[in-house]
């Protein structure tokens, strides 16, 4: 159960702490991942292989070219349970903020991505492209990051749930640049977010709105409470609950069989009810449910031609673009996209089709490039850098050797030779 009836006063912060291994963001990378058959390796901008496929378990451009998370297996670890670390594109090098516990982010702050990593003995949100950590009072085992938004998806608070050996957790507040411990929650209570969406056109962007902390044991039948519940609007309220019952597998009760206090975004009670989708939609009055606690991670790309039946043409630049053509045989027409070249007065020359190479778009510094996925023949995926602006301009950056005669040869002309 909570124990504590009201926010705890204690801050702990740094901030506008400068480490001398910090990124400069706008810095071009000289080594580039690619991929070979689901292994991932780096090659430099002049071709050169850096890093051969399946040298580590992953290397991941979560920093959008200004970063990479490494992931390798621990030694003597017999399952796939990896450490990782930050490398610095420009160098190949290992950025040091301290021993990283998780490759997903902790929270975002505006658009910086911070990790979780443990530091001189206590637990440290930084990232490697800002000057800014927030540092815990001592380690946790894991933190995860959850904002808590209004039901119309736009104000927010900015939480932190922080597991304790022996799977006790904490809450923990960001306000105004402090931390503020709010509450610790028994390992025989749960704490969960619980989420609506909204629809914008096709997407349907899905955030947390209040969250439920709920007993694993079944709900007691409804009787009078002895006791109204403790009343605090700074923070997470206490419910009316029983001595902490015997653990029950949660897989053998139907979720509508949990009771749980729920919380809005300000940390209110509002009220103490079963956890199933109609009783959560009815309190915050709209669809609801119980959703995972961490934060959403932010994907470098995303698939251009999307399966809508839309036109998803598109001008890369002056030169090259992207772009649906309709090819017709006898009374029989089919449309499908192509890499094309503009020559002027409005014809184009096709350069490659997209049949078997899926195009995404990749981000530095918010201007695009693309990464291509090919799967004729060997599966491979290399960036393409149309306009240059974070590697050489129209190249595939991969090494010309991992890209066979199994290929489509439309692109060969753009390998590094």
């Amino acid at each position: 159960m909570i124990r504590s009836l009201y926010i705890i006063p204690v801050f702990f912060l740094i901030t506008g702490t400068a480490y001398t291994q910090m990124l400069q963001a706008s810095a071009r990378p000289l080594y580039v991942p690619f991929e070979v058959d689901g292994e991932q390796g780096l090659t430099d901008t002049f071709g050169k292989e850096f890093i051969p496929p399946g040298t580590y378990q992953v290397i991941s451009n979560s920093g959008n070219f200004n970063y990479y998370i490494v992931g390798e297996k621990k030694k003597g670890a017999k399952d796939y349970d990896l450490s990782y670390w930050i490398m610095n594109p420009q160098n190949g090098k290992k950025i040091d903020l301290g021993e990283l516990k998780d490759n997903d982010p902790a929270f975002f702050k505006d658009e910086v991505a911070f990790y979780h990593f443990h530091r001189n003995g206590k637990s440290v949100l930084s990232s490697p492209i800002s000057s800014v950590t927030y540092t815990f009072d001592r380690t946790y085992d894991d933190v995860k990051g959850i904002k808590l938004y209004d039901t119309a998806g736009k104000d927010f608070n900015q939480l932190f749930i922080t597991t304790l050996p022996g799977y006790d957790k904490e809450v923990w507040q960001l306000k105004a640049a402090q931390l503020v411990k709010v509450t610790q929650i028994k390992p025989e209570y749960r704490i969960e977010p619980i989420r609506s969406f909204a629809d914008n056109g096709y997407t349907r962007t899905s955030f947390a709105v209040g969250l439920a902390v709920r007993a694993t044991k079944a709900a007691p039948k409804p009787t009078a409470p002895k006791k109204a519940p403790t009343t605090n609007k700074k923070g997470i309220l206490t419910p009316v609950m029983p001595p902490p019952p015997q653990k029950v597998a949660i897989s053998d009760l139907n979720e509508e069989n949990f009771y749980a206090g729920i919380y809005n975004y300000e940390l209110q009670l509002l009220a103490k009810t079963a956890t199933d989708k109609a009783a959560l939609s009815k309190l915050f009055g709209k669809p609801a449910n119980l959703g995972n606690q961490s934060e959403n991670y932010v994907s470098m790309g995303s698939g251009i031609i999307k399966q809508t039946g839309d036109d998803y043409s598109t001008d890369l630049n002056d030169t090259y673009a992207i772009k649906r053509i309709l090819k017709t045989k006898g009374n029989y027409g089919t449309q499908g996209y192509y890499f094309v070249q503009h020559e002027g007065n409005g014809q184009i020359t096709e350069l490659a089709s997209f049949e078997n190479t899926k195009p995404y778009w990749a981000y530095f510094n918010k201007k695009k490039l693309l990464k291509l996925h090919f799967y004729q023949g060997t599966r491979l995926s290399a960036y393409f850098d149309y306009d240059g602006v974070a590697m050489p301009k129209a190249k595939l950056m991969i090494p010309a050797k991992y890209y066979d005669e199994k290929q489509d040869a439309a692109f060969i002309p753009f390998l590094i030779k």
